[in-house]
């Protein structure tokens, strides 16, 4: 393990997670991350009049591509990097929150494992219908996240939707459900002695 000089190395080893994939939970919650904010359909669904009217559009209707879609995202927006349960809120407010899961390795392969990404929308009973397209907002984000994600590469090899599940939560909240499968390297690579290498034949101590 390289030992650490200052405060700027260790943050720049931290920050460096999004960017590579020594840690598969960070790396790829930072593409589904990118993904989600390039998706102007996704923004709107969401319906968060206060970054639609300043952020996603121009006055004159058009998709604002140069406005901060970033403020969609974190616990002051709509968009969040793990699952949790909303408290009741004065204010109309609808999520989209996903996790990354491992939990299976495929038999005689431990370089390999299942990855799951699973998204979970959570749209207000006040907001359910979107009135511009008639399409209920949780079906209509998870149409959305369908056609972004579905076999595609996006994580670096095809993935596809192995579950997707309506439900509810007591009387705020409908929820639908996505999860994606694919299966990916089982966190092989790492720094050793300043170097990215591939690791899981090299054993080390801490």
């Amino acid at each position: 393990m390289d030992k650490l000089q200052n405060k700027q190395e260790l943050l720049a080893k931290l920050t460096a997670l999004t960017s590579v994939p020594d840690d598969n939970n960070i790396f790829l919650k930072e593409k589904v991350k990118k993904a989600l904010l390039k998706s102007p359909e996704l923004l709107y669904a969401l319906h968060n009049l206060d970054l639609e009217n300043t952020e996603l559009f121009n006055a004159d209707g058009t998709i604002n591509y140069d406005g901060d879609w970033t403020m969609y995202y974190g616990e002051e927006g709509n968009i969040h990097p793990h699952f949790y349960l909303p408290n009741t809120q004065e204010k109309v407010r609808h999520h989209l929150c996903f996790k990354t899961e491992f939990t299976d390795i495929p038999k005689y392969n431990q370089i390999m494992c299942y990855m799951n990404v699973t998204f979970l929308v959570m749209v207000d009973v006040r907001d359910v219908i979107d009135p511009l397209t008639g399409i209920t907002r949780h079906d209509l984000i998870g149409s959305i996240i369908r056609e972004r994600f579905n076999w595609s590469n996006i994580f670096g090899a095809h993935c596809n939707i192995v579950s997707d599940k309506e439900s509810f939560t007591d009387s705020n909240y409908i929820i639908r459900t996505i999860t994606l499968e694919q299966e990916t390297t089982n966190n092989i690579t790492g720094i050793r002695n300043g170097k990215r290498q591939v690791i899981n034949k090299q054993p080390w101590t801490s």
